[in-house]
């Protein structure tokens, strides 16, 4: 799979994540994506990674 993040910059909420080495509390994450106007569901995200045996 090939993800295009546009425009450039939310690709350091990645980096953050991995050097973060845990699951981020949802108010720790929506302080890092509210610069970018994003909104995050790690619940959601976690449950389709297990669902189909995805590495996060």
């Amino acid at each position: 799979m090939l993800e295009v993040i546009s425009p450039g910059g939310l690709e350091e909420l990645f980096r953050w994540l991995d050097r973060l080495g845990r699951e981020p509390g949802q108010e720790e994450l929506e302080q890092k994506i509210g610069p970018y106007g994003c909104e995050a569901d790690m619940a959601a995200t976690m449950a389709l990674v297990a669902q189909h045996r995805l590495i996060f």
